[in-house]
């Protein structure tokens, strides 16, 4: 939800000098590498099949199903970011870190030693009163049987809001946490357990029907759960989404509110409030919650982001607009969006000077930036700097073009000067080298939800690197993380011209497509997709759409026919 909701923040906000273009409607969303939101998913349901009796022979499935989007190191990556996380104050509940140490010992390798480390080291954090009784804790029913009432359990379904419940950032660009209740097993009875586990299931059903984008039947579902358990602020808070999604903003705020009764101190629940409250141009109180998250923790850029555009665009306040982005650009420095929203505050305030030093800052740090390039036109012609303003003009018609602009150089990142440019083995090793660096530097990025960083990386790599073709994948996904969609079919245009059978690429071209609404294109991309893997029931479903929007319903029909012969 925050993802869409600050992508159309931000049309918004290039609408003050240019106008805007209608936005898309997203249908689907690709499935590129799993983010940290989708690795503590899948490990979690890896936990409750350990939990039930899994063997090694099932764990080895388990990564090899998830193998195109998730390798060793994402999983080790996923898992240090945990660790850092439960060493800043989140409490593994004692069930679950039980079952973190029973799976390093079934398993074996880097994966399952790391988890074997993180419940040993959750067991050894615990409480005292309640570390004693976890000794009663068995693997086969998967309840401790006591737990310290006190603490705060870790999630056990995606982060989607980029900002835990103690306020630490987690940099994922859409960003929400589960806590479970954890239930004292000595002093409840059987059933209540079982209310729990059917608490979960109805839960575990809403994100899945969310993720289908099928927020009504998610409605229904977290409605079915708190009427469950009227007290469980994750219930709340996911009915607050699927409400915002179906456009029933009021009916959102009030979830949101009793989430937050709940959880007070929860910077996703204020964040969600502000976000849903701005919606409704309540201003006032989108700032007022915006700063409650703050207070959690003021290193959350997009909550500073967020208060910058209320005080602009819904209050007109340029002032503390400017200073909330001034805020939130001194955490993200390289980020390419928050200098131009600097340069927009100081444009409306008409300190022209000053704005196309914001943009030209936006520039350094993604050359490609066609909106502030064309904020800093307008702005060098009203000062009248003709010649200038002629040469951005020219730049963003050699964009246009298709002729994209050199990354710069960073100082700090640069090849050494003195590396003789000679021709020889030497140089040619050590512009190897460097590529690979700067492509592993680029995925770090990309991991942390750093595009802009991330990009800039892919692009100085591609040159010198051994595989260019991974390089492009990789600036397609991030392009596409960056709303710059056309940008990103054409880098995956160019790999598949070498791997014309590459199903997933085309796939995710295709979904692309349909979010740029080129239902053209989107057919004929499926058309390939389904012409190699003819029994993928995913793919069916999707041309099934993209015909229906061409109004070729009987071939719709048919295709969705044909997706439910899947075996």
């Amino acid at each position: 939800m925050l993802g869409r909701f600050m992508q159309w923040l931000t049309e918004r906000i290039r609408g003050l000098f240019m106008t805007p273009k209608p936005p898309s409607n997203l249908l689907v969303r690709p499935t590129p590498p799993l983010s940290d939101a989708e690795c503590e998913a899948f490990f979690f349901q890896l936990l409750d099949g350990v939990a039930t009796g899994w063997g090694s022979g099932d764990i080895q499935r388990f990564f090899a199903a998830l193998a195109n989007r998730a390798d060793e190191a994402r999983w080790i990556s996923w898992l240090k970011h945990l660790d850092v996380r439960l060493e800043t104050g989140e409490v593994l509940p004692m069930p679950i870190a039980q079952q973190f140490v029973r799976f390093g010992e079934i398993a074996s390798g880097t994966i399952a030693q790391r988890a074997l480390d993180i419940g040993t080291n959750a067991i050894a954090r615990a409480p005292k009163a309640s570390k004693s009784k976890s000794e009663q804790f068995t693997a086969a029913d998967g309840v401790a049987s006591d737990t310290d009432a006190t603490q705060t359990p870790i999630s056990t379904r995606p982060i989607l809001d980029g900002v835990d419940d103690d306020g630490a950032s987690t940099n994922q660009p859409q960003a929400d946490r589960m806590e479970t209740t954890v239930l004292d097993a000595a002093e409840a009875p059987p059933e209540i357990s079982a209310t729990a586990q059917e608490l979960e299931a109805w839960i575990e059903r809403g994100q899945t029907q969310a993720d289908r984008q099928k927020f009504a039947s998610s409605l229904l579902a977290f409605d079915c759960a708190v009427a469950i358990d009227s007290n469980s602020r994750d219930a709340w808070m996911y009915r607050g989404d699927a409400l915002a999604e179906l456009k029933r903003t009021k009916e959102a705020v009030k979830s949101y509110e009793r989430a937050i009764q709940i959880a007070p101190k929860a910077a996703t629940l204020w964040s969600r409030l502000g976000d849903v409250q701005y919606e409704l141009k309540r201003y006032a109180l989108a700032i007022q919650s915006w700063k409650r998250a703050l207070e959690m923790n003021d290193r959350d850029s997009q909550a500073w982001a967020n208060q910058g555009i209320a005080q602009g665009l819904g209050l007109g306040n340029w002032t503390e607009a400017i200073a909330c982005w001034e805020k939130a650009v001194e955490i993200e420095p390289d980020n390419s969006d928050l200098w131009f929203r600097l340069g927009v505050g100081h444009g409306a305030l008409e300190n022209w000077e000053m704005a196309i030093e914001k943009w030209d800052q936006a520039l350094i740090h993604n050359p490609n930036f066609k909106d502030a390039l064309v904020n800093k036109g307008v702005a060098l012609q009203k000062i009248g700097r003709t010649e200038e303003a002629e040469a951005v003009n020219a730049q963003i018609q050699n964009l246009e073009a298709g002729n994209m602009i050199p990354m710069p150089e960073s100082p700090t990142e640069s090849v050494s000067s003195e590396t003789p440019i000679d021709g020889d083995s030497t140089a040619e090793t050590d512009a190897l080298e460097a590529a690979e660096d700067f492509f592993e530097k680029g995925l770090e990025q990309y991991e942390q939800q750093n595009f802009q960083a991330a990009q800039r990386f892919f692009q100085r790599s591609i040159e010198h690197h051994r595989d260019p073709i991974t390089v492009l994948r990789y600036q397609g996904l991030t392009w596409k993380e960056l709303g710059q969609r056309e940008d990103a079919i054409a880098c995956w245009d160019k790999v598949l011209v070498i791997e014309p059978e590459n199903t997933e690429l085309m796939a995710l071209k295709a979904l692309t497509l349909q979010e740029l609404e080129d239902w053209e294109a989107a057919n004929t991309a499926w058309d390939r997709v389904v012409e190699l893997l003819p029994d993928n029931h995913d793919a069916w479903i999707q041309k099934g759409i993209t015909l229906q929007k061409l109004g070729r319903y009987e071939e719709a029909i048919a295709a969705n026919n044909r997706a439910m012969e899947r075996p």
